[in-house]
């Protein structure tokens, strides 16, 4: 039960370590990355 603290979603967290490395990329383009 540790991953309470932990993002509900693992893409979620990618997805805001990509928009920062990306910050050009709209949400929906980054998570659409993320998840292929």
């Amino acid at each position: 039960m540790q991953s309470v603290n932990q993002s509900p979603r693992a893409g979620e967290r990618v997805v805001l370590i990509h928009r920062q490395h990306s910050p050009h990329l709209s949400l929906c383009e980054c998570t659409y990355t993320c998840e292929r």
